[in-house]
């Protein structure tokens, strides 16, 4: 008997009000696993993220996290699942410290702030925060920010973790860095769902990949099949 997807998204439909923008999304993430959605801008991906995450609402088709459905329930019951979400933008506090913003994502495990076990392990992965613990995050760089985002994410200990535009407005040797850090996370048992601009990078760290174009899936399939199919090459790496 083959085991169930972690994440499981059948004919998927959302939008805002009456503005439809995904049709009948099919997608599946298992455990651990490293996934990557590409498409152009406007192509619906990062309202896929949020449709997930419960703040736009599932208007039809089902998403499903460990069995459960998604649809319907409210943003702190799916976080409360292991489902994370680093938004576009990042979103954190600027006038707080890096430490501040990290033990805020330790929030789903009911303690006085998340443990130095927790943050031990988050500095690790971005050592370069290890030295910014006490600084104001709206004084960092993006990219310095971007890590820390990442790593409010992991606070909470996910069970899978959606990353929206990781790259943005970074230099590439910055996503570069934080991109090869994705490998590990899922290997360490946090599926990750990655959203990015970057074809590329995005599928050299995934495994699997889907093109989301006009609000549906056009392609999906492992990420070095799509890195070699024509009309990827074309559209998003320039490659004729």
């Amino acid at each position: 008997m083959t085991e169930s997807p972690l994440l499981e998204v059948s004919g998927l439909c959302a939008g805002y009000g009456a503005v439809q923008v995904l049709w009948d999304v099919d997608l599946t993430v298992a455990e651990g696993e490293l996934v990557a959605i590409i498409g152009p801008n406007g192509a619906g991906k990062s309202t896929l993220l949020r449709a997930l995450s419960g703040i736009i609402p599932i208007s039809a088709g089902s998403a499903t996290f460990r069995g459960r459905p998604l649809g319907g329930v409210t943003i702190e019951r799916i976080a409360g699942m292991g489902l994370a979400h680093v938004p576009e933008g990042r979103r954190l506090f600027p006038g707080m410290t890096v430490r501040d913003n990290l033990r805020l994502g330790g929030w789903r495990h009911g303690r006085a702030g998340a443990g130095d076990q927790d943050l031990e392990r988050v500095l690790e992965l971005f050592p370069a925060l290890r030295d910014r613990l006490r600084q104001v995050v709206g004084s960092m760089s993006g990219g310095e920010q971007q890590m820390c985002a990442v790593a409010r994410g992991l606070m909470s200990r996910p069970d899978l973790l959606m990353i929206d535009e990781l790259s943005l407005g970074l230099a590439p040797v910055i996503v570069e860095e934080i991109m090869g850090r994705l490998p590990r996370i899922a290997a360490e048992g946090t599926a990750v769902l990655l959203v990015d601009q970057d074809v590329e990078q995005a599928l050299t760290v995934a495994g699997r990949g889907y093109v989301l174009e006009t609000g549906h899936v056009a392609l999906s399939g492992e990420s070095g099949t799509l890195l070699a199919d024509p009309g990827v090459r074309r559209a998003y790496l320039g490659i004729a």
